[in-house]
């Protein structure tokens, strides 16, 4: 999870888009072509814009996405040639966040790209930004109080975590014991997804959950409150996860207890899926909600969309309106190991897609770093 309060289109010619999309689908994601032409418009009059990213600290997640941003915008149409991309990565806090935006104002972009420290502490300096016509996209973190002068480019998480909880109690057939992962209490992600497993959970009177845990978005906290409870607890036949949960089937394994159907929020990851390859013959069944570096790429085109007065709800792209005509939700993406069809409204996906996606990639890479209708390589994104 990317921080603690939130745990996560244009049109070419056709034939262009086509050949973008019929590209991704004949190789694997981790060779897909960085060079590969986009679905949008033309710059028209040549113009370059000037686009910073603004990002607020520095993991593996974020890393990847500001070099698959960058790849998209340097290598790939319509972006070539007419995107200027920087990165400015601030001090991990708001008011740091904050000094580091206002000095991005003063350099006069087109556009700034915010991956945000806080849903709010940001409004008066994204205001400021607006008021001058720079345009301005949040993408990753979200929260309602969000200024609405900017375009916010995020996940339909509520959506995403009732995939989750409904794919656990119909894996359970409706009726089971589980231990239910709080994240870090009180943060806006981790109450949406306990409000999302209350709404699914009562529809099924025999799923039961039988204890929380705070596994604080990351393995070690998840490892050690959820052995201290296999411990405590009996009969626990699912784990509501959020993050980290890669701790929580630790646990699992170092007690010699046997697995359980699991979930998780966000990390789609090459390590997440050896893990499970690792386990399923144990009993380890997993649904895992998507929301992938790919999401800096998703900000690039939204943002191309509005500087070049072009459609921002691109079919093409999948974006859909939110609240207002500024929310930009990105596609429904999840994937589970025993095949259970999501909710509707999900992209159909298989585990062996992830699969062929992860295979002979490092561990820490994060899926996924690449968009159908702009793909960029592996190596672009990942660095080597």
């Amino acid at each position: 999870m990317q921080s603690a309060w939130r745990l996560r289109s244009l049109c070419l010619a056709a034939v262009v888009a086509l050949a973008a999309i019929a590209l991704s689908a004949c190789g694997s994601s981790s060779s897909g072509s960085g060079s590969s032409s986009g679905s949008g418009g033309s710059g028209g009059s040549g113009k370059t814009y000037k686009i910073v990213m603004s990002n607020g600290f520095v993991s593996t997640w974020r890393t990847e996405m500001q070099q698959m941003a960058k790849a998209m915008a340097s290598k790939n149409a319509p972006y070539r040639g007419h995107v200027d991309l920087s990165v400015v990565v601030s001090q991990t806090s708001p008011t740091a966040q904050i000094q580091s935006i206002n000095n991005i104002i003063a350099r006069k972009p087109d556009a700034i790209l915010i991956d945000a420290l806080s849903p709010t502490a940001l409004n008066p300096v994204v205001k400021r930004a607006c008021s001058m016509g720079i345009t301005v996209v949040y993408f990753d973190q979200y929260g309602p109080e969000m200024d609405k002068c900017a375009y916010r480019v995020h996940n339909d998480e509520s959506a995403l975590f009732q995939n989750n909880a409904e794919w656990l109690a119909r894996t359970l057939r409706g009726r089971g014991n589980i231990i239910e992962d709080e994240g870090l209490p009180g943060s806006p992600v981790s109450q949406i997804a306990l409000q999302a497993a209350d709404q699914v959970f009562k529809k099924y009177p025999g799923i039961k959950v039988v204890a929380k845990y705070e596994g604080n978005y990351t393995p070690g906290p998840s490892k050690q409150a959820v052995t201290r409870l296999l411990t405590s607890t009996k009969n626990i036949d699912g784990v509501y996860g959020i993050a980290g949960v890669d701790g929580a089937v630790q646990a699992f394994q170092e007690t010699g207890t046997k697995m359980v159907p699991t979930t998780n929020y966000g990390d789609t990851s090459v390590r997440i899926v050896n893990l499970i390859d690792q386990n399923r013959s144990r009993g380890l069944e997993f649904s895992m909600a998507e929301n992938g570096p790919a999401l800096a790429g998703q900000a690039l085109q939204t943002a191309w969309a509005v500087l070049n007065k072009q459609p921002v709800f691109d079919t093409a792209w999948g974006f859909t309106r939110g609240g207002d005509d500024r929310e930009v939700i990105i596609p429904r993406v999840a994937y589970n190991t025993n095949g259970l069809a999501p909710l509707p409204g999900f992209a159909r996906t298989t585990y062996a897609e992830l699969q062929k996606t992860a295979r002979g990639l490092p561990q820490t890479a994060q899926l996924p770093f690449s968009l159908q209708q702009s793909p960029v390589s592996s190596a672009d994104a990942l660095g080597g």
